[in-house]
């Protein structure tokens, strides 16, 4: 008859007893594989730059790009052609997401007391009255300046697709 063993010595088994072998920390938890990635391809007129939860991927036309997989954040924003277009996309593990995007566009309508020089993004569009300008949706820089009164004003405006901003200043 086997004896236990005495509270003071500690039990000995083999693993060839078949006795669990020491169990360690990382025992239990799940092993993580690397993460799960898929592939982004985006069109879009350009020059434009692509970004994916604020990471900068590279310029459109953007081909097969490794993304992490998940519920991710797209951004293509064009300096030049003053457009940003920003959109949740959902990139599968193993899969490829093509994405065809043209940015919309929105009224900008500018009413200005007594006149302006009207300038959007740095490039001059004429002095007011100005009949309604079609511009992609998005954060834009407008700047009214009358030289007679010395007077300048510059704003930040955001056009929204298919809609109309109306900018309204006195410039006196």
């Amino acid at each position: 008859v086997a004896r236990p063993p005495d509270r003071g010595t500690p039990a000995t088994t083999t693993r060839d007893q078949g006795a669990p072998s020491p169990r360690r920390r990382d025992q239990g938890a799940p092993v993580q594989p690397a993460q799960a990635r898929g592939l982004l391809s985006v069109e879009a007129p350009g020059p434009a730059e692509v970004q994916v939860d604020g990471k900068r991927l590279g310029s459109v036309p953007l081909a097969k790009a490794s993304v992490a997989a998940g519920n991710r954040r797209l951004t293509v924003r064009s300096a030049q052609l003053n457009y940003l277009i920003q959109r949740p996309i959902q990139i599968e593990a193993g899969g490829h997401l093509e994405l065809k995007l043209a940015p919309k566009r929105g009224q900008l309508r500018v009413l200005v007391r007594p006149w302006a020089v009207v300038t959007l993004d740095g490039k001059k569009l004429g002095t007011t009255p100005l009949p309604p300008i079609s511009v992609y949706e998005g954060p834009h820089s407008l700047e009214l300046e009358n030289a007679t009164l010395k007077v300048q004003k510059k704003m930040r405006i955001t056009i929204r697709a298919g809609k109309e901003e109306v900018v309204k200043a006195r410039l006196e």
